[in-house]
This record gives C-alpha cells, sequence and structure tokens, in this order.
C-alpha cells in the first residue's frame, strides 16, 4: 500500500532532463535574516559551489506557483509543491515522508549540477518535521536540510 523506507531511500536519480544550471554567480543571500548580504553598499556574490547551495535552498524553500515572478508556460515550474500544506495534512507520517522525499528529489535534480539527492533522515520534533538528505553535485556531496 505504501512504499516501505528502503524503497524510499533507494530513490537517486530521476530520468527527466536536467534543464537547469547553477554555474556562474548568484547574489548571496542571508536566509536567517531574509535578505541579501552587502558589503560597502555592493550585494556579495557567490560562485559554483555557494551558487549551487543557495540554489538548492531557495528552490526547496519556494512554494511553486506562489509568486507570479516565477510563474512561466513550462509545464516545470519553479519551487517544490507546498510542504506545509503536507506535513499539516491527515496522511500517516511514512507517506508524508515518502512525498517529501519525492518533491524534493525531483526538484532539485532539474539541476544538471546536481547527479543525486539521497539519504533522508526525518525527525519529528512537536509540529515540526525535519528533512535532512544528502546532494551529490560535480562539486561533491554536501548536507541540507529542511525544517517544516
Amino acid at each position: 500500500m505504501f512504499p516501505n523506507q528502503e524503497a524510499v531511500s533507494t530513490i537517486t536519480q530521476l530520468n527527466n532532463a536536467n534543464i537547469i544550471n547553477s554555474g556562474g554567480k548568484s547574489p548571496s543571500f542571508n536566509f536567517e535574516l531574509g535578505d541579501f548580504n552587502v558589503k560597502d553598499g555592493k550585494v556579495e556574490t557567490v560562485n559554483k559551489y555557494e551558487a549551487l547551495k543557495q540554489w538548492i535552498q531557495k528552490t526547496i524553500r519556494t512554494d511553486k506557483n506562489k509568486y507570479k515572478i516565477y510563474n512561466t508556460n513550462d509545464s516545470e515550474k519553479y519551487g517544490v509543491d507546498s510542504l506545509l500544506d503536507l506535513i499539516m495534512s491527515e496522511y500517516p507520517l511514512p507517506y508524508k515522508q515518502a512525498q517529501i522525499q519525492t518533491i524534493i528529489t525531483e526538484a532539485l535534480l532539474r539541476n544538471s549540477d546536481i547527479k543525486s539527492v539521497n539519504n533522508f533522515v526525518f525527525k519529528k520534533d512537536k509540529t515540526l518535521l525535519n528533512c535532512n538528505f544528502d546532494v551529490i553535485s560535480v562539486y561533491g556531496t554536501s548536507t541540507e536540510s529542511v525544517v517544516t
């Protein structure tokens, strides 16, 4: 009926085309402050690996179709389906975890710099669900997280 954790943990790649590349420069954003990092009156920039890490966080923190700037005619929209709506639903926890893993994996594998997303670990903390996972990219492996 529901996928078991072993089946869910083996998802590493999807067969869809990678259509995004985060190479080059990106404005440096501080997610705790909710603003760009500014030094001497100029927005700082990050390159390659740091740009990819910021792209990952922006992607998993942005709900699909929430902001007009990200709405396009493409079938692939920027961001992820609302994780908060999923967490607040009445579905059983294993189902929610499997869905979160699928949503995040599909969104991140659209970037050609990312080779796989795996090792999802969930921790329930009262009403919050913490999710850590590994992103294997052309720059190496990084551990990312999202709290919903």
